[in-house]
């Protein structure tokens, strides 16, 4: 940016030959920004200089900052949502994204991550299947699994449930015959989004994460 800026400078205002460069502007961009400087010692304006890269999302506008992409990426592989990455954010005196980009962009991140875990997993199930092929196997050979489960809970007990008080469990199946034990199936189940329960009440075939007005 600099560079650029200082050859604009020359290009346009040759005559100004110590240049004193303030902001004029500056824009926010979810976690990114965009300046626009000034010579202070002429009439120069800069461009508007993006700080950041971009990234190609398909959809139609302007395109989205690599760096709201990536905060979004390390926020779902972690115990935090996002008010406590927005905390997080606002603690280190940098100006967080609003909810509600946050929670798009999240949404964004979240149908990628699920599309790629889902073609890593069909890739293993083939990967298994040439494998059993190889070994002379019929392909309706039983296949020795080892499956585990884990539960998120907010409360010890529950007064209305005989068993464990879950708001959200997850279910992992994973093949016991390699050495890679390759996971070749899960299921989720989230209890966290009223909104989602709510329409299910209603009688819409919704399911959660994901859906239109999220709210887990």
């Amino acid at each position: 940016m600099i560079n650029n800026l200082i050859i604009c400078h020359l290009n346009k205002s040759p005559n100004c030959d110590v240049p004193h460069f303030e902001l004029v502007q500056e824009t926010q961009s979810g976690l990114g920004w965009i300046w626009e400087m000034k010579c202070t010692k002429c009439k120069f304006i800069s461009e508007k200089y993006k700080l950041f890269r971009e990234i190609n999302t398909g959809c139609p506008g302007r395109k989205s900052a690599t760096i709201n992409y990536g905060f979004q990426t390390g926020v779902i592989n972690c115990n935090i949502g996002n008010d406590s990455a927005r905390l997080l954010l606002t603690s280190s005196c940098i100006p967080p994204m609003s909810k509600g980009t946050m929670q798009r962009i999240t949404n964004n991140v979240c149908d990628k991550v699920v599309k790629l875990a889902e073609n890593e997993t069909e890739q293993v199930v083939k990967n298994f299947r040439r494998r059993n092929q190889t070994l002379g196997l019929n392909k309706n050979s039983p296949v020795k699994l080892q499956m585990d489960g884990t539960y998120r809970s907010v409360h010890i007990k529950s007064r209305h449930e005989m068993r464990q008080n879950a708001s959200q469990t997850i279910g992992i199946a994973c093949v016991n015959e390699t050495d890679n034990l390759d996971i070749i199936g899960f299921h989720l189940i989230n209890k966290l989004c009223w909104v989602g329960a709510w329409l299910r009440g209603k009688g819409y075939d919704v399911e959660c994460p994901n859906h239109e007005y999220s709210k887990c």
